[in-house]
């Protein structure tokens, strides 16, 4: 099984040990770009600029609000990835987080419109990526997702990342999934976020599954739209170069922060 981890605002990039999580073999982040239409992830940009350049694989997620558009919610959405240059060949499929999420002002999944967004979504990520990654909780399809139980998931090129809080890692059920290829077990502590003292949400792949099996191919299965701005000079690309300085900056300051520990320690007597 691959190690990975699923971040968001929640959590804080300052508190991750990034050499210690890649020593301890992890691979990839999966970061949270958008919530519905109105909540772009703050921690987003940042996340994905420090994993990219530490060498993990790369993965952003949109979670779903029935109460939204399509459209608005992709907006948002698509606006995050511009910031980070796009997703590129290698990083992961876009994913899509379904939850029920009354709690928060949607109400209860109805099947019909989680059906037809959701695929509407996923749909269009596998016709300009050439594949969509689709969240959601063990029993979320039966419970959910009407009578067919959103039969459209077990269409080829939409790959199964199941939330099964109960079984151990590596180990989730999928009574409506035949397949499934990462399982969220229960969120934990790990040594290399916040020093093992904050939970953090661990992800593993199947074990039969590699991290290419869920990548973007080297050669993207459409043709980029000439009108596209985000690798052009200017306009996102702009937006992009200052986020990399900001990064780059923080972390030149990070060094000297430590440098100037490693001194005051030599002068000690």
């Amino acid at each position: 099984m691959i190690q990975g981890l699923d971040l968001s605002h929640h959590q804080s990039p300052d508190k991750l040990n990034w050499g210690a999580l890649k020593s301890a073999g992890y691979q990839f982040l999966i970061c949270r770009a958008s919530y519905g239409k109105g909540t772009a992830d703050r921690q987003f940009v940042r996340f994905v600029e420090l994993a990219r350049l530490h060498g993990f694989k790369v993965g952003a997620y949109l979670f779903y609000r029935q109460t939204h558009s399509v459209e608005d919610q992709l907006a948002v959405f698509d606006a995050q990835l511009k910031k980070i240059g796009g997703l590129q060949p290698g990083d992961l499929f876009p994913a899509l987080d379904m939850e029920e999420n009354s709690a928060n002002g949607d109400g209860k999944p109805n099947a019909a419109v989680f059906n037809s967004a959701c695929f509407k979504i996923a749909e269009s990520w596998r016709h300009r990526y050439g594949g969509a990654i689709l969240y959601y909780s063990s029993f979320f399809p039966s419970s959910w997702l009407g009578a067919d139980k959103g039969a459209w998931r077990n269409q080829p090129g939409f790959f199964h990342w199941l939330a099964d809080y109960s079984k151990p890692a590596g180990e989730p059920r999928h009574p409506d999934t035949p397949s499934w290829h990462i399982h969220q077990p229960q969120p934990r502590t790990i040594p290399e976020y916040a020093n093992g003292k904050e939970i953090v949400d661990y992800d593993v792949t199947n074990s039969n599954v590699q991290l290419v099996t869920l990548s973007i191919p080297e050669t993207e299965p459409t043709t980029k739209d000439e009108t596209d701005t985000s690798t052009r000079p200017g306009g996102a690309d702009v937006e992009h170069a200052v986020e990399k300085i900001g990064i780059g900056a923080e972390l030149i300051a990070e060094g000297l922060n430590r440098m100037r520990e490693g001194l005051e320690l030599l002068k000690e007597p």
